[in-house]
């Protein structure tokens, strides 16, 4: 994926908070067209062990209120990039940043997943539609990060 170069400066950057998986989200979501923001999409940042980008993954798009994608697909990007950890980041395109049942759900289906293969699962991100506010599930203490 080809991106803006203020957004390929942070990955020369460790990540070390959420704010820094925001910015990197926010460019990606910046480079789409309102049409497209309209759906949901996620993506996988794939870090090696100093927590350096090394990989952006669109994992899937879906619809207004939905996205389907599988633990075994990260798994699959994971090994196949080297990956030693990973951040999630998806959007709400009703602009509501509190996560889903189904959120929470896969959040934890996936830091299971990866823990068996020794990757880390460093944070899930949910960006707004207007890319104005996000959720980190880190931040907040929500159930398996």
């Amino acid at each position: 994926m080809k991106l803006k170069e203020e957004t390929q400066a942070h990955y020369k950057k460790k990540i070390t908070y959420s704010e820094q998986v925001y910015t990197i989200a926010k460019a990606i979501y910046e480079m789409q067209d309102n049409e497209e923001r309209h759906k949901e999409y996620i993506y996988g940042i794939y870090v090696n062990k100093q927590n350096e980008v090394i990989q952006i993954h669109l994992e899937s798009f879906g619809t207004v209120d939905r996205c389907a994608v599988y633990p075994r697909e990260v798994l699959k990007q994971a090994l196949l990039s080297d990956a030693t950890g990973v951040f999630m980041v998806h959007n709400h395109p009703s602009g509501n940043i509190e996560p889903s049942k189904n959120d929470i759900v896969f959040t934890n289906k996936l830091k299971e997943a990866l823990n068996i293969l020794d990757i880390d699962l460093l944070d899930h991100i949910i960006i707004s539609s207007d890319l104005k506010n996000y959720y980190s599930f880190t931040n907040n203490n929500k159930e398996g990060l």
